[in-house]
């Protein structure tokens, strides 16, 4: 074979039908092989056997004694078998051979090839071939390039065995045995041994229909064979050979070209019938893609076309026989089931099986070929060869039928046929009920009707029980003071008999003695006495218990008396709760130096006093009434007030001393003083008992002090003995211990007990010193009525922390919240800012949330509403009033406002500036929409949606609020960063805009201007690095404050103050000495231990060293405590905000707001 052979062997493909073109080539003639220029030395020898099949499979081969054998290259070599099949060839050259052997019984040919064997000089090598049966043919006719039949009689060879072309150009090979794949592709050589000797290659593939092929060789001429271009087809599925398909079968199409490296533009593919498919493959000589036959029977012809660079082409063709197979009807009859759809079979093949039918109450059990079905088909063996109906076959289903008594005697399952009806068993039983039929479901709404319902799946009956009347026992304790009743769980039905219980539970009466029990509580009804029994009636019994009236005694005694009798009570004793009369002094009891006043329970006079003729009613023990007797020479002090230990409340309030009779100011020479003392021991103020700040009325005296009592102070009061007197002149003792009369004046607090939850988040003072308190609430605040989910209020309070007006206001069934420390004041006019999703006062909602403003006079009466919002989500941050008056609206909206345009409307946020008039009519309206929104972040709710801080100037009005991205000139360096903005008042125009931050998130909270309109801005921040690098993260969130040029927006100075932990900031106000004060919330220990989970702060901040100059934390265990605004007023501090432990014992049910009080130098309470 030659290289083309050698390489394509193993390959599983298959050729139909061969045509082969070549170009021009020298002209053939009759001759032999040529022979070696000498013969050589070499000897090739072995044995030849038959194997009697048609292919190399096959077994059991036999030796051959004269079989012809002979080299291929040089046929003229050759030699025969002897009666043992062993051969033995002389003079073989040195060379590559393949030796063959041909065997004719005169019945049948046998022939066989060998592979390529190599012999050297004087060598002897060993070749055995196996005979195989030769029957595969190639008949056809040969034609030169230009059309000419080849001559008759010209040579060709295959195997070293020459044939002749015949007449017409006609041929037929010898026969060859039958091999598999590629390995059935031989060449037919003409010219062999010489320069233009040309192969053909051919395939021998079937013995039952030897293979028809059209051949053109080259004519003569001078072109080197081995330029002229070759192709050969092979049609192949499976790795076997085809020369025939079925109807829409697919074929894989290899064609073997040369040259080699053929274009795919030099091929030309064509098909009389059927369709190519893409892509084509190629693998160096090989070309391959799929052929897929049409639906039609016939020859359907492929050719494939080469041309050569120089022009020259080649043709090769291959047919293949399509055939149409036979069909048959395949019909399922399902038996009344459902039904399946007909299959169209190939004769001899499978049926698919389809998927089973259904059938109610049935179980599929198979297809059957006949109509009884008694023969099952096999859809992976049987085949169908005729038109065929198979039949369904089905099994009918049986059903369970259960019995659920629900706690009822068991009842037995029973199974029950498709469409069968259950046999109705008998009832069951149930303690204490009637049994009341069986039903379909749990619930028991439809009844089974045994008569008529049938089974048709898994059915479950439930039985329906009707229970027999029961009827209970209770006990009353009828008013008992103490013990319990008892309690009898069982129910009785009527006519069972009930054992009556004792008084088990040592039920008690203040009074009364246990007489046991009766059917009525006022005791007409019928007695019953423990352990005793009765028969249960039908209705239910309540027994109540009988109790009888105690008698106790009333003595009195003389208490000391000197002289006469002592009373007797001639109706003692006297039963509970009935009246007594006291009696007088009948027996004239007298005590030296002492007059009677009456009687008292207690024998120091420290219980009840009675007069003569008083009436009590008789309690539940013996009562004894003591004499009392008043010191006829001084008299006695019987309240003071403010109380000894007592707690009151701030300021300079009245004192009070209550005598026990009447007393007068003493006179004349020698009168004493009432001196008030700090802890300390300090004089705090000392009174002349004639001075008018001493009143006297009856038994009272009332001091009123001029100094102020602080808050937050002990105080203890002196009273010489020279300061009061009966009217005979006696005079009081006085008061010399200082415990005898102390009290503290507590620190200042306002901390309302109103239902609901409330916030402070804003406070302001007017010029008289009254404070304003504004918040949010889900309550009632001081009076007021809750109006929607959540309402704002404003409360006014006096200097003191009297409480003078609250408002509170809201929208049915929405929410009103309001920005931290946005309340502000200015020339008797209260402003604030916010966020709502309701309609509010004369102002319509206008998105999801709106920004919303109002102004109230100081008094507390409304001005005006204003809603700012677009329909995105928009919200108020805060008011400014610059100092000509002009009033600035801020915060963010999510879209459009008054034609300023966002540039991502319902994605990002743009801060706002709106200035108004006093009216709240807008006068213009400005966005700050650079590359990312400007907003401030709201602690409380942690959505990142509160608006802007702002303060104002004459000329400027100055805005702080966060930015996640580019801020002007400012690229962004974190998650959030610290913005601020420089705004004419006139028109908004912006003078500077900066923002700072590190890689973490910095959010402001309040912006504010010194007297020099220095910049100050309070932050929460992550970042240690950017601009905080200076000043690294402490903990969690720290506070920062920066300090920045006015005039250019320039950062001059930046502080951090914090825990380990988180701390956060929400306002800060300055003093006239401009030292800055921060409020907010820490979770660590900031300036002492941490009390709650969450403790407020305030400090002051030196702003020129940031050094803090004091820092108070507060706060209750378990609870949760944040400072959120607050405000400086002369020389104290106000804070305000949120607490759920209360302050100096006062505890809230939810979340108070509060107040507090500083000393804006020492940070003391006060």
């Amino acid at each position: 074979m030659n290289t083309l052979s050698r390489f394509m062997l193993g390959l599983l493909l298959a050729a139909l039908v061969v045509s082969f073109t070549a170009c021009r080539n020298a002209g053939y003639g009759d001759f032999d092989y040529v022979t070696p220029p000498e013969l050589g030395s070499g000897v090739i020898r072995g044995t030849v056997t038959r194997t009697p099949g048609l292919s190399i499979r096959a077994a059991a081969s036999v030796p051959l004694a004269g079989a012809e054998v002979w080299l291929e290259e040089y046929p003229s070599i050759r030699g025969l078998t002897d009666a043992q099949g062993n051969y033995r060839i002389l003079g073989v050259p040195a060379g590559i051979f393949r030796v063959v052997a041909k065997f004719n019984d005169n019945v049948a040919v046998y022939k066989m090839r060998s592979n390529t064997n190599t012999v050297a000089e004087n060598d002897e090598i060993v070749v055995d071939l196996g005979l195989l049966k030769a029957t595969n043919i190639v008949r056809g006719v040969m034609t030169d390039e230009s059309g000419n039949l080849l001559q008759q009689g010209t040579p060709v060879y295959l195997w070293g065995e020459v044939f002749y072309i015949g007449q017409n150009g006609s041929f037929e090979t010898p026969p060859l045995p039958t091999f598999e794949g590629l390995n059935s592709i031989f060449d037919l050589v003409l010219n062999p041994g010489r320069s233009n000797q040309f192969n053909i290659p051919v395939s021998f593939v079937s013995q039952e229909r030897p293979l028809e092929v059209a051949l053109t060789v080259p004519t003569s001429g001078n072109a080197s064979v081995e330029t002229l271009p070759k192709a050969l087809l092979v049609a192949t599925k499976d790795g076997a050979i085809e020369t025939q398909v079925m109807k829409n079968e697919q074929l894989t199409i290899t064609a073997i070209i040369s040259p080699t490296d053929t274009t795919s533009e030099n091929l030309s593919w064509s098909a009389t019938q059927g369709t190519f498919g893409d892509p084509v493959v190629s693998s160096g000589s090989w070309r391959v893609r799929s052929w897929t036959a049409s639906a039609t029977a016939g020859i359907a012809t492929l050719s494939l076309r080469i041309t050569a660079p120089d022009g020259k082409m080649a043709t090769a063709t291959l047919p293949i026989l399509v055939e149409v197979p036979v069909t048959y009807g395949v019909t399922f009859n399902s038996n009344d089931g459902t039904a399946v759809d007909q299959q169209i079979i190939d004769e001899g093949q499978t049926v698919q099986e389809p998927a089973p039918p259904s059938k109610p109450g049935h179980t599929f059990a198979g297809w059957y070929k006949n109509e009884a079905c008694t023969n099952a088909w096999t859809f992976a063996t049987d085949t169908v060869t005729a038109a065929t109906t198979l039949y369904a076959k089905w099994t009918v289903n049986s059903y369970a039928v259960t019995f659920n008594s629900n706690d009822g005697t068991a009842v037995d399952q029973q199974n029950i046929n498709h469409g069968g009806k259950v046999t109705e068993p008998a009832n069951p039983t149930k303690v204490g009920h009637a049994f009341a039929g069986w039903f379909k479901e749990e619930a028991l709404t439809n009844a089974w009707n045994f008569a008529n319902d049938t089974v048709t799946a898994a059915t479950t009956l439930y039985a329906k029980w009707t229970q027999n009347p029961t009827y209970t026992v209770t006990y009353d304790g009828n008013g008992n003071t103490s013990g319990s009743a008892p309690s009898d769980a069982n129910v009785y039905e009527a006519g069972t008999n009930v054992t009556v219980a004792a008084n088990t539970g040592n039920l008690a009466k203040t009074g009364f003695t246990f007489a046991g029990w009766n059917t009525k509580a006022d005791g007409s009804g019928t007695d019953r006495a423990a352990a005793s029994s009765f028969s249960m009636g039908q209705a239910n019994v309540a027994l109540f218990a009988d109790w009888a009236t105690n008698s106790y005694t009333v003595t009195y005694d003389g208490n000391g008396n000197t002289g006469g009798a002592i009373p007797v009570d001639e109706n003692s004793p006297h039963e509970y709760g009935t009246n007594v009369t006291v009696l007088g002094n009948t027996g004239n009891l007298v005590k030296e130096g002492y007059t009677f006043t009456g009687w008292n329970t207690k024998m120091d006079g420290t219980g009840t006093s009675y007069a003569a003729a008083a009436n009590f009613e008789m309690g539940a023990a013996n009562t004894t009434l003591f004499a009392q007797w008043k010191d006829t020479i001084v008299p006695t002090i019987s309240v003071l007030s403010p109380a000894t230990g007592a707690s009151v409340s701030s300021g300079n309030g009245k004192l009070a001393i209550t005598f026990s009779e009447t007393i007068h100011k003493c006179t004349g020479d020698g009168i004493g003083n009432i001196v008030i003392y700090n802890a300390a021991d300090a004089v705090i103020e000392t009174i002349r008992i004639d001075n008018a700040a001493v009143e006297v009325a009856g038994n009272v005296a009332t001091i009123t002090p001029s100094v102020f009592l602080a808050a937050g102070t002990s105080y203890y009061v002196k009273i010489d003995g020279t300061c009061f007197q009966d009217a005979a002149g006696n005079k009081f003792a006085g008061i010399a211990d200082k415990t005898t009369w102390a009290f503290t004046r507590p620190a200042f607090l306002v901390q309302p007990a109103n239902a609901g939850d409330q916030e402070a988040n804003g406070i302001v003072f007017d010029a008289a010193g009254n404070f304003y308190v504004s918040g949010y609430t889900n309550g009632a605040v001081n009076g007021q009525a809750l109006v929607g989910v959540s309402d704002y209020f404003i409360a006014k309070y006096s200097s003191e922390g009297t409480l003078q007006k609250t408002v509170q206001a809201g929208a049915a069934l929405k929410s009103i919240g309001l920005a931290a420390h946005s309340l502000t004041i200015s020339d008797s006019s209260l402003y604030l800012a916010g966020g709502t999703d309701g309609d509010v006062n004369d102002q319509a909602h206008k998105g999801s949330y709106d920004g919303i403003f109002f102004k109230y006079s100081t008094g507390l009466d409304h001005s005006w509403t204003r809603i700012v919002g677009t329909s995105n989500w928009d919200s108020g941050g805060g008011v400014a009033v610059g100092t000509n008056n002009d009033v600035f609206l801020t915060g963010f909206v999510g879209g459009h406002l008054d034609n300023q345009h966002n540039y991502n409307p319902g994605t990002t946020h743009d801060a706002f500036l709106k200035k108004v008039g006093t009216d709240g009519n807008a006068l213009f309206t400005k966005l700050l929409n650079d590359a990312a929104p400007v907003s401030r972040n709201n602690t409380y709710d942690e959505n990142n949606d509160a608006g802007c801080e702002i303060n104002a100037t004459k000329d400027y009005v100055y805005l702080a609020g966060r930015t996640s991205g580019t801020f002007w000139e400012t690229a962004g360096k974190g998650s959030n960063d610290v913005a601020v903005a420089k705004m004419s008042t006139t028109d908004g125009a912006i003078s500077w805009a900066k923002s700072y931050g590190g890689s973490d998130s910095d959010e402001p909270t309040d912006v504010l201007l010194d007297s020099n309109e220095n910049v100050f801005v309070l932050a929460n921040s992550k970042s240690s690095t950017g601009d905080f690098e200076a000043i690294p993260a402490i903990g969690d969130y720290d506070i920062v404050l920066l300090k920045l040029s006015k005039t250019d927006g320039s950062l001059v100075s930046k502080y951090r103050f914090g825990t380990t932990s988180e701390d956060k900031c929400f306002t800060m106000a300055k003093d006239a000495d401009n030292n800055i004060y921060i409020s907010g919330y820490t979770k660590g220990a900031f300036s002492g231990a941490l009390a709650g989970t969450i403790d407020m702060f305030v400090m002051r901040v030196n702003p020129t060293t940031g050094n803090v100059d004091w820092n108070v934390q507060l706060g209750k265990a378990a609870a949760e405590t944040t400072g959120i605004a607050l405000a400086v007023n002369g020389s104290n501090v106000y804070v305000c905000g949120k607490t759920t432990g209360g302050f100096d014992g006062n505890a809230p049910t939810g979340s108070d707001y509060f107040v507090l009080r500083f000393d804006k130098d020492t940070g003391n309470r006060n």
